[in-house]
């Protein structure tokens, strides 16, 4: 059986491989999947903190969700300071076509893989 919160994660991902890459035991250094968004490929790690960061920016909803943004609200430039995996870069820049992103990194590691996960994006 489900936990309520699993089924959340199935619901609202789509994807059984994000929901079992969840589980920390799946860290595997180096290792890397992948989740579409809005038809595009999300880059993460198995096992780390990636899929709960995907998770809470990217697929919760409404005032629950990470980032909270009154419909009216329509900035020209949004800076991401200690952007991780750039799945806020992601959101914002689908939020905010017409908006200038600018995501900072400074993990090695994680920047790798926001250059992944923003490939394509002008």
């Amino acid at each position: 059986m489900l936990s309520r919160h699993t089924l959340k994660w199935l619901l609202r991902s789509r994807s059984l491989q994000l929901v079992r890459d969840r589980d920390p035991s799946r860290y595997v250094p180096g290792a890397v999947s992948s989740f579409r968004w809005r038809g595009r490929p999300l880059h993460y790690r198995p096992g780390s903190s990636d899929p709960e960061v995907i998770y809470k920016i990217l697929l919760r909803r409404g005032t629950k969700a990470e980032y909270h943004i009154p419909e009216r609200f329509n900035p020209s430039c949004v800076w991401d300071i200690g952007a991780n995996i750039g799945a806020a870069s992601l959101y914002f820049s689908d939020r905010f076509p017409q908006a200038e992103i600018h995501c900072f990194e400074p993990i090695p590691e994680n920047y790798a893989m926001i250059v992944r996960n923003i490939q394509g994006i002008d």
